[in-house]
């Protein structure tokens, strides 16, 4: 029950609230470390694989660190040691793999189109090898470690003492309310030997300081996470539970000195840096300050209730003190779960909440595209979410796992993407060439407020105001389906300037080198050199050139556009030769057909598509069929069958077994 409490409300649980799609994760793998037990003793077969699929199903990221945790648990605690011969180690290993396997198998409906989708993605290409693998480059990350164990943690984007740019999003918390690492010391001191808690612990805590060893849980990925840390603290509450039920003074005295030692240190840092004669910066540098003192109060305080526990309360009977510690830990847990949703709910005033509330409560629906009409919107850096609310078509959007179409497009315009969408406000042709019409800006509080009037956002107009947002309308944007009649080398592309690069995506489709050879000799498609661009837009103004372009191409745009869940649908009255441009990131799942015949799809502009329309077509249809979808469900199929064979087996062998015995 002790121990199911800590975990329950770690600090790892409170900073990753913000973040719904965790707790699942955390609240199942107790469950799945039971069914590799389970497993692992003979007890059950079949289990283990089931949750395998679960735990995929819930959140693949997790999947592979909590696979690597399972293997170092089986490792540390059936693996060492000389009680068990080599064969059954083999065995155990065997049974695992083929189970993991199975379960795997059994996801593959759901894993394999999730994997497909994000392949190309370039935050899975950048390694930890990218960086130093063996040191974190800021010295902070260490001391940050050592204060996720003994404070609460800093809630999300609101980092206090020791704060990294890359740590804020890390989930970075080992703290388990009343105990902190008190409960992991004693438990060390009191309990002889090197059973596997303590292997486990001791390797956890290596592969944490150790980039690569952090990294190996997130598949050797660069950017810093800290997200598989709900596995050690599991150990940890356990650990501390165990210590708390065997209670000797002299391991709990040791570990309450330790917690009491650091809270004084974070304390004392934040008197002197809050003295007026002391410059903090650097590493002792406080943000937040605040919201640090709170998580002082809370750590403080707990470690009062603890201090009272360990030397004052008596324990003349076992249940007693074990009551007296559940109903603490209890009360600790109640308050630092408070504390920290109040700190973070302090983040927004209530006038900002109010505001916020009534923007959510805006009726958009003027704005918003007709039937057969279609175009986008795009917001400030601040309102990311907003459009999701209002079911807005939108260029704006903070989602890291987008297609890889989206992000080789980014990479193709030379604007960095990493969690969040933007594009910088002085790249008006990337705009109209993606159809975007409408900018919302918060008016109330605005992410950009130096933009406000709308100086780098030329050809914009002012709408209206809505709700606590500045409506603007761009003048300039492509239709969809708009018919292009010249391409473009990707390698000729490459040689322009930056502002030419902009100004040609008006002119013709960016085509990639190996698939030009496919467009020679088509009618109505030219091959357009730089030279030849450079010398058609030498007297032109680049405002006049992309009002003069948007006009000439939409003339040329689709008549009708509509879609559902697995079609888009373009009708044209007799469109004319070229090629159709479809601002819409490309994927090997789509297959387009121009009048009920199949014609190829072509990589456009870095990662969107296009495709041939020959004179007179009236209608175009891309079928979406998602990828790896069909090879999915067949894979799954087999997972059953094979975990329908191998529980029948071990079922019909453990009752032989059984019936040798008897």
């Amino acid at each position: 029950c002790l121990s199911g409490l800590l975990y329950g409300f770690s600090g790892f649980t409170l900073v990753s609230l913000v973040f719904n799609h965790f707790g699942e994760v955390v609240a199942f793998f107790p469950f799945y470390l039971l069914a590799a037990d389970r497993l692992a003793q003979k007890k059950n077969y079949g289990m283990f694989s089931l949750l395998t699929a679960l735990m995929t199903i819930t959140n693949y990221f997790f999947f592979l660190g909590e696979v690597l945790f399972l293997l170092l648990y089986l490792l540390m605690r059936y693996g060492t040691g000389a009680t068990r011969h080599m064969k059954e180690k083999l065995s155990l290993l065997a049974r695992f793999i083929a189970e993991l396997l199975t379960g795997v198998f059994l996801s593959a409906f759901f894993l394999l189109p999730s994997l497909l989708a994000v392949a190309g993605n370039t935050r899975l290409s950048e390694t930890i090898f990218d960086r130093n693998p063996l040191i974190y480059s800021d010295v902070r990350t260490y001391l940050a470690l050592l204060k996720s164990l003994i404070l609460p943690p800093d809630i999300i984007q609101g980092e206090t003492l020791f704060g990294t740019e890359e740590g804020t999003l890390a989930s970075l918390s080992l703290f388990l309310p009343l105990f902190a690492c008190c409960g992991v010391i004693a438990y060390f001191i009191q309990k002889k030997g090197w059973d596997f808690f303590k292997k486990l612990c001791l390797v956890c805590l290596l592969l944490a300081v150790i980039p690569l060893g952090n990294s190996l849980f997130v598949a050797g990925n660069a950017t810093y996470y800290t997200r598989w840390f709900f596995m050690p603290l599991l150990l940890m509450a356990v650990m501390t539970a165990s210590a708390v039920e065997s209670f000797e003074p002299k391991p709990f005295t040791i570990g309450t000195l330790f917690w009491g030692g650091m809270l004084l240190f974070f304390l004392l840092t934040n008197i002197i840096t809050k003295s007026a004669t002391v410059d903090a910066t650097g590493i002792f540098l406080i943000k937040n300050r605040s919201s640090y003192e709170t998580e002082l109060t809370v750590g403080i305080c707990s470690f009062l209730i603890l201090v009272y526990l360990v030397w004052i309360l008596k324990k003349d009977t076992k249940k007693k003190y074990l009551t007296a510690f559940l109903g603490a830990a209890i009360l600790c847990c109640a308050a630092t779960f408070y504390l920290h949703m109040n700190t973070g709910s302090k983040q927004v005033t209530d006038s900002g909440r109010f505001i916020y509330k009534n923007q959510l409560a805006a009726d958009t629906s003027q704005f918003l595209p007709k039937e057969d009409d279609f175009y986008r919107f795009e917001t400030d850096t601040g309102s990311n979410h907003y459009i999701l609310t209002q079911e807005m078509p939108s260029v704006s959007c903070f989602l890291s796992t987008v297609s890889g179409s989206i992000m080789d497009f980014y990479k193709f315009a030379g604007i960095t993407r990493t969690v969040s969408s933007q594009i910088p406000y002085d790249r008006t042709a990337l705009r109209a060439l993606l159809s975007v019409r409408y900018f919302l800006q918060d008016a109330q509080m605005p992410a950009d407020p130096g933009d406000s009037a709308q100086e780098l956002l030329s050809g914009y107009q002012s709408v209206t105001k809505e709700n606590g947002y500045l409506v603007y309308e761009n003048k300039n944007y492509l239709h969809i389906g708009t018919i292009f009649s010249h391409y473009m080398k990707r390698s000729e592309y490459e040689t322009l300037s930056d502002a030419q690069k902009d100004a040609v995506l008006l002119h013709a489709m960016v085509i990639e080198d190996r698939d030009c050879k496919n467009l020679e000799n088509l009618s109505g498609v030219t091959l357009l050199s730089a030279g030849d661009f450079k010398e058609m837009t030498k007297d032109s103004r680049p405002e006049d050139d992309e009002k003069a372009q948007c006009t000439a191409l939409n003339q040329t745009a689709a008549t009708t556009f509509c879609y559902d869940n697995t079609s888009l649908t373009f009708t044209y009255d007799h469109a004319k030769s070229g090629l159709a441009f479809l601002s819409i990131p490309y994927s090997s799942g789509f297959t387009a057909y121009v009048d009920g015949k199949e014609t190829p799809l072509f990589v456009t502009d870095g990662g969107l598509m296009t495709t041939v329309l020959p004179e007179g077509t009236t209608k175009l249809t891309l079928v979406y069929r998602e990828p790896g979808l069909v090879p999915g469900i067949v894979i799954s199929l087999i997972g059953i069958a094979l975990l329908a064979g191998w529980v029948l087996w071990h079922r019909r062998f453990l009752k032989k077994v059984r019936s040798q015995y008897t």
